[in-house]
């Protein structure tokens, strides 16, 4: 998916002085945007969350991510991080702490996701944290009230260095150029099938066959085999392509790290 970018305290300098950034951002622009049409009542709300954050998970995983890493094991409570991983930063160096947080869920959690990299930041977990969401656009295709790039972008401005000393680089997923697959064309029954804490294997599955170029029109439950003639769908509101990503640009220019709005699709 098409990413754009805002840093609050120098966190995408941080960043781009080791590994970090250039192997986030290929993570990213490798995703498609996964959907199911008629999820909800409405037409407009095609997004698939779960998959889409099933997706991210494997991928982070196949490139040595830690998923779920505790910051704070407080009696019952645990606060955890999405994902960790530590990059080298050269010889003498300490290594690079980098979290991530992945928000596809309410508006509301993003001041949880700050305030969480603060804590972590000050407990001395992390160096600097990451916020991807999708961007706002994109964000309608999702549901009401989801958390959008815009909207943190805003947040974090409201943050003055003082308050929140964690370096923190937004990130913003925008469907630009990037392949849609409908999995309502799948043999799951309905999208609830893929839901849930008790679909957590038939998820990795199926994100699994998809990142071996399977057909979505094969994809169903274990037990069940189903024809292969469909790969995508044409949706009216969404345009549909089964060209791969382009190629990544990485190199960095004195500008890339500020504020980078999407350019708007036409839904």
């Amino acid at each position: 998916m098409h990413c754009a970018f805002s840093s609050h305290n120098k966190a995408g300098d941080l960043l781009a002085a080791s590994n970090a950034l250039a192997e986030i951002q290929h993570v990213l622009a490798e995703l498609p945007l996964l959907t199911w049409s008629g999820k909800s009542s409405d037409p407009k709300c095609v997004i698939a969350q779960a998959m889409l954050n099933a997706y991210i998970r494997e991928s982070f995983k196949e490139w040595g991510w830690h998923k779920e890493y505790i910051i704070k094991n407080a009696n019952k409570y645990r606060h955890f991080l999405d994902f960790y991983k530590s990059f080298a930063q050269g010889e003498g160096a300490p290594p690079l702490r980098v979290g991530i947080e992945v928000e596809f869920g309410y508006h509301a959690r993003i001041d949880t996701d700050i305030r969480k990299f603060q804590t972590a930041f000050q407990k001395n977990t992390i160096d600097v944290g990451v916020i991807v969401c999708l961007t706002e656009v994109d964000a309608g295709l999702a549901g009401r009230g989801v958390a959008c790039f815009e909207a943190l972008v805003e947040n974090l401005a409201d943050f003055t260095e003082s308050t929140i000393t964690c370096p923190i680089l937004a990130i913003g997923l925008s469907r630009q150029n990037t392949c849609i697959v409908d999995l309502s064309l799948s043999h799951y029954p309905c999208y609830k099938a893929l839901t849930g804490k008790t679909s957590v294997k038939e998820k990795r599955r199926t994100v699994h066959a998809l990142k071996r170029g399977v057909p979505v029109a094969k994809l169903g439950p274990k037990q069940q085999s189903a024809p292969v003639n469909v790969v995508l769908h044409a949706d009216a509101a969404l345009h549909v392509t089964q060209h791969t990503l382009p190629p990544l640009a990485l190199t960095m220019s004195p500008a890339f790290f500020s504020h980078m709005p999407c350019e708007d699709v036409e839904c």
